[in-house]
Formats: structure tokens, C-alpha cells, sequence
């Protein structure tokens, strides 16, 4: 993994724990404009990966369905992204996962069926967390106005993703 990618994905993580573990009127740590599009490009790099994987194997209507969504939805995203990025004077962002990204994509590529599914599933939940953590993150607090508008339209979609893998993911 390459400095920025490490440098963005430790960003990522600082910030969703910080917004986790923090009371609400606290401020999370400041994320550079450059790490927060390394991480976001990552994230939907690893949503359009996992949804490609389990289209080649899933059966699942509903699973189906949401893969495909998370392909269509991402790469919007990624694009707007891009744009926003663009307009920050920032250079464009590889779309590469993280290592944490490529275990769980590797997990998924190990398993069929219903066992990959459930996976999946659980997966998507806590990706569309940390993601949702890291754009509201930088929606309220980022330094840079284009990527806080950016990260301000995506809100939506990355609760509509998080209330749909939820709905997936079996409890427990």
C-alpha cells in the first residue's frame, strides 16, 4: 500500500472512531482535503469491488439488487468526487482499497451462497458506518468548501446504502 493510501485510510479510521467514541459536541480531528479524498476514492473502490464479487456468485434477488445499486451509486459518486476534487485544484485520487479492504474482499471471494450473502451483507453495513462517519466528518468540519459540499450531497446516498445493508444483514 502506498504512503497516501496509508496516510488516508489511517485518517479515515482516526476520524469514524473519533466520531464514535467522542460526545456529540466535541470536534473531530481536522483531515486534509488530500487525505479525505483518499479515503473516500478508497471506499468506493472497495463498495464497487465487493458488489462485483458477489454479482458473479450471488443468487440472492435482493443481494443482487443492492450489488448492483452499489455499483451504480458509487461510481456516481466517484465521479462527483473527482469533479470536486478538481475544482479543489486537488489531483486525482487512484480508486484503491486499502488492506483492510482487500481481507474483506478476499474473504468474500472465498465464500458461495448463502454464507457469502450474509457476508456481504454484514460487510456493507459497517462500510456504509465508516463512510457515513467520514463524510459527515468533513460535511461539518472540512477545511477545503468544495469537498464539504461534495461530502454534504453524498450524506443521502450513504444513508439510503446503510439503512438497505442493514435491512440485509442478518441480526447478530
Amino acid at each position: 500500500m502506498s504512503a497516501p493510501s496509508t496516510r488516508a485510510a489511517a485518517a479515515a479510521l482516526a476520524l469514524g472512531a473519533a466520531l464514535t467514541a467522542r460526545p456529540a459536541a466535541a470536534q473531530p480531528p481536522p483531515v486534509s482535503p488530500e487525505d479525505f479524498v483518499s479515503a473516500v476514492s478508497g471506499s468506493h473502490a472497495y463498495e464497487i469491488m465487493a458488489a462485483r464479487v458477489v454479482l458473479t456468485e450471488s443468487r440472492d434477488p435482493a443481494v443482487r439488487g443492492f450489488a448492483e445499486a452499489m455499483i451504480r451509486d458509487h461510481e456516481t459518486l466517484q465521479a462527483s468526487l473527482r469533479a470536486a476534487a478538481g475544482r479543489s485544484g486537488l489531483p486525482p485520487s487512484p480508486p484503491t482499497v486499502g488492506a483492510e479492504e482487500a481481507r474483506l474482499l478476499g474473504a468474500l471471494q472465498s465464500l458461495r451462497g448463502p454464507d457469502l450473502d450474509r457476508a456481504y451483507a454484514r460487510q456493507q453495513a459497517g462500510a456504509h458506518r465508516s463512510a457515513l462517519a467520514t463524510e459527515e466528518g468533513y460535511a461539518r468540519s472540512g477545511s477545503d468548501p468544495d469537498l464539504r459540499a461534495a461530502a454534504q450531497a453524498d450524506l443521502p446516498t450513504i444513508r439510503h446504502h446503510l439503512a438497505d445493508a442493514e435491512r440485509l444483514a442478518p441480526p447478530g
